[in-house]
């Protein structure tokens, strides 16, 4: 798809060029522009890079009484099931953190149902999310062990990305550019395998061209 010898950056501005939708003549490239190097800290934190963001911004908090009862869950050792509570309730930053120390198959459970939820059908312009997410999940336990991701795991992680493209009948809602732009920078080199059952998939839809980018 592109050469790989000389600047990365190069290679990568001329691949973002390459999978831009020929539909949308403005759509562009989203940077942060920081007016400083440094800024004002809230919560410890430097705002510089979000001065567009609104800094009031904050997710939903657990309750007191939630609070308490992840707690009496974590320090009875019950880890899963405090897990599954915190996302039953919404609580996806301590669904996912605590989910991390489980294992690697229920986490991607997990991740899987924050995508699921927050990402849901029909949420316009996500799919960079949506495949991103199912990368970072990773395809299953048994992929560390082999360095090869199973092939069960490997054709369920495909069907996830191929939803996220979001083909229909509107080519100008085609989001098959944004996915193959995830797999591509966001991915590890091993994932780049899905690019190939990627493609037959848009082929087998009907999207020639698009089954033949990579």
């Amino acid at each position: 798809m592109a050469d790989t010898d000389g600047d990365s950056t190069q290679v990568e501005d001329a691949v973002r060029t390459a999978l831009q939708n020929p539909l949308e003549p403005s759509a562009g490239t989203t940077t942060f522009s920081p007016t400083s190097v440094t800024g004002p800290a809230v919560n410890g934190f430097s705002t510089s890079i979000y001065q567009g963001a609104n800094q009031n911004a904050q997710s939903t908090a657990a309750s007191p009484s939630q609070l308490s009862q992840l707690s009496t869950m974590l320090a009875n050792g019950d880890k899963r099931d405090a897990a599954l509570y915190a996302a039953s309730n919404g609580l996806w930053s301590h669904a996912l953190l605590i989910s991390s120390s489980v294992d690697q198959e229920f986490w991607r459970e997990i991740v899987t149902r924050f995508s699921g939820t927050e990402l849901h059908a029909g949420v316009a312009g996500s799919a960079g999310l949506k495949a991103s997410y199912t990368l970072f999940s990773g395809a299953g336990p048994t992929a560390s062990e082999s360095n090869e991701p199973a092939r069960d795991d490997a054709d369920s992680l495909v069907d996830d990305l191929f939803a996220a493209a979001h083909i229909t009948d509107d080519p100008s809602s085609d989001q098959w550019r944004e996915v193959i732009g995830a797999v591509l920078f966001n991915g590890k080199p091993t994932d780049l395998a899905y690019l190939n059952d990627l493609g037959a998939r848009l082929t087998s839809a009907g999207l020639t061209n698009a089954g033949h980018v990579w």
